[in-house]
């Protein structure tokens, strides 16, 4: 039977705050990264790795920093649930399952623009630009890229904006970002994806936490050493509700 987690509805300061565990045993840990925050990065660079490690050297006075992996990644403005291995037995485990398509992940965005209801699977070839960090959309019988799916249904609408929860079933780069963009919904605040940056997101914005929004809501995987299914769950960004007021109303009167 799967393990469900709700953890508090805030997210942590990223400079100030311990990063939010979620769940914790001696195998793995998931977080509740915030937004604006890199997975991995390089020396110097604010990133999730070395703040944990140093943040559970602290809490458990150790001598030097434990081992951690990321068998997944989440970009620096998603924010949401990342798992984290502590043992390279666990991440290579972990990788299998990521590997083999047995890791469920669940995802809220708030797009710009208007989904038609219902369920909608939408796939499509990408591959990486070469020397730029971000993806684009090649025909399908071209020889480059990769298949991209997902699942996508409405969960509400309001001025112009829509919530929708999204199931990937393959992890391409900026997978969600560039497939909402092709179909003329971008995610809101997405100003790589997304040439006319929607009025929601102010000059003063750019670059700061509002960035994209787009949360890694659910994860469910299986425990590395028992195989037990686990779920978990994570509440979007408290600043959701401060930007997205009359959206995430409109979701909480549907539910």
């Amino acid at each position: 039977m799967g393990v469900k987690i709700v953890p508090a509805k805030d997210n942590a300061k990223m400079t100030d705050s311990p990063l939010p565990i979620l769940h914790e045993d001696p195998h793995f840990l998931v977080i509740n990264k915030p937004a604006g925050l890199f997975s991995q990065a390089a020396k110097g660079i604010l990133a999730v790795e070395p703040l944990l490690k140093q943040q559970l050297r602290n809490r458990d006075s150790l001598a030097k920093d434990p081992f951690l992996g990321l068998p997944h990644r989440l970009d620096q403005w998603t924010s949401g649930l990342l798992l984290v291995a502590k043992s390279k037995l666990a991440l290579r485990q972990f990788g299998g399952q990521f590997q083999s398509r047995k890791v469920t992940k669940t995802y809220l965005a708030l797009l710009s623009g208007t989904l038609a209801e219902g369920t909608h699977v939408w796939e499509d070839r990408l591959r990486k630009v070469e020397g730029q960090p971000r993806s684009e959309v090649v025909p399908f019988d071209s020889d480059e890229g990769q298949l991209a799916k997902l699942e996508i249904r409405r969960l509400a609408v309001e001025n112009g904006l829509t919530l929708a929860r999204i199931e990937l079933f393959t992890g391409r780069m900026h997978q969600i970002r560039v497939q909402a963009s092709r179909r003329g919904l971008p995610v809101a605040g997405d100003v790589t994806y997304c040439k006319n940056v929607p009025a929601e997101v102010s000059e003063s914005d750019r670059g700061s936490r509002q960035g994209h929004a787009l949360h890694a809501w659910e994860l469910g995987f299986r425990h590395p050493k028992t195989a037990v299914p686990l779920q978990f769950s994570a509440e979007p960004p408290v600043d959701w509700n401060k930007k997205f007021g009359p959206l995430m109303q409109a979701w909480e009167k549907a539910t």
